[in-house]
C-alpha cells in the first residue's frame, strides 16, 4: 500500500470516529433535553397542584375562622338568655308572690304549669268559673312582667299549651288539648280587650299562640304515668335571641 494510500484510510478512521462521537453527543444531548422537557412540565403540574391545595387549605381557614366567629356569638347570646331569663323568671317569681297567685314556675325554663281541674271538668274545654276567677288575677299579673318595657323587646312569643292524659286515642286528646288552650287563648283575648288599648291588644295577638299536646309529654313519676299531673295547661314564654341561636346550630351544623 502506497503512503497515500495509509494516509486517506487513517484520515477516514478519524473522520468515522469524530462522526460517531458526535452522533453520541447529540443523543445524549437529546436525552438531556426530554429530561428536562419531562421535569419542567412535571414542576408545571405540581406546581398546579400546589396551587389548587394551597387554596384549598385556605378556604378551610376560612371556614374555621367563620365557625371560630359564630361560636363567639353563640357563647355570647347563650350568656344573654341566661341572664335575661334568669332576670325574667326571678321577676315573675316575686309578681306573683306579691298577688298571693299560688302557680308552679319552673325556674330553669319560666314555664308556668297549672292543673287543668282549675279550668275544665273531666273530658270538657268549657271555662269554668274557677278558671274565669283564676286567669282575672293570673293574667295582668302574668302579663305585667313580659310586656314590661324592659322585657318586652326581648319576648318573642308566649305560648299557651294543653295537655291531656292518656286515657282514650290520641287523635281524640290532640283535639281536646287544642280546644282547651284556644279557650284559655279566647278568655285572655277577651279580658285583654276591655283593660288596654288597641294597640297593646294587637300587639299580644301577635305574641300570643295557643298549641294542643294531646298525651305527647306526659308527666311520668317511678315509671308510671300521673294522669292527673299529666292534664295540665303551660304557659311558656319565648325570647327573642332563642331563634338566632338555633340558626346559628343550623350553620354550625351545616344544614
Amino acid at each position: 500500500m502506497s503512503l497515500l494510500s495509509r494516509k486517506n484510510s487513517k484520515s477516514e478512521e478519524a473522520t468515522d470516529y469524530w462522526m460517531s462521537y458526535s452522533d453520541l453527543l447529540a443523543g445524549l444531548l437529546l436525552v438531556i433535553i426530554l429530561f428536562l422537557f419531562v421535569a419542567i412540565m412535571n414542576f408545571n403540574d405540581n406546581k398546579d397542584i400546589l396551587i389548587e391545595q394551597t387554596k384549598i387549605v385556605e378556604a378551610q381557614e376560612d371556614k374555621l375562622l367563620e365557625q371560630q366567629k359564630l361560636l363567639s356569638r353563640q357563647e355570647e347570646l347563650i350568656e344573654e338568655l341566661v341572664g335575661v331569663k334568669k332576670a325574667i323568671i326571678i321577676e315573675l317569681i316575686h309578681t306573683m308572690q306579691e298577688n298571693n297567685i299560688e302557680v308552679n314556675i319552673d325556674q330553669e325554663t319560666g314555664d308556668i304549669i297549672l292543673g287543668s281541674n282549675v279550668f275544665f271538668d273531666h273530658d270538657s274545654y268549657k271555662l269554668k268559673e274557677t278558671g274565669e276567677e283564676f286567669l282575672r288575677k293570673f293574667i295582668p299579673a302574668y302579663l305585667s312582667v313580659l310586656t314590661s318595657e324592659k322585657n318586652l323587646e326581648h319576648i318573642s312569643e308566649i305560648i299557651i299549651e294543653g295537655h291531656t292524659d292518656n286515657d282514650g286515642e290520641y287523635l281524640y286528646n290532640l283535639e281536646l288539648s287544642q280546644k282547651r288552650a284556644l279557650e284559655v287563648t279566647k278568655f285572655i283575648d277577651a279580658l285583654v280587650e276591655t283593660n288596654v288599648g288597641l294597640d297593646e291588644q294587637e300587639l299580644l295577638r301577635q305574641l300570643i299562640t295557643s298549641n294542643g299536646k294531646s298525651f305527647s309529654q306526659l308527666i311520668v313519676v317511678d315509671g308510671n304515668v300521673n294522669k292527673s299531673a299529666s292534664r295540665r295547661v303551660e304557659f311558656k314564654f319565648g325570647l327573642k335571641d332563642t331563634e338566632a341561636l338555633e340558626e346559628i346550630d343550623k350553620i354550625i351544623g351545616g344544614e
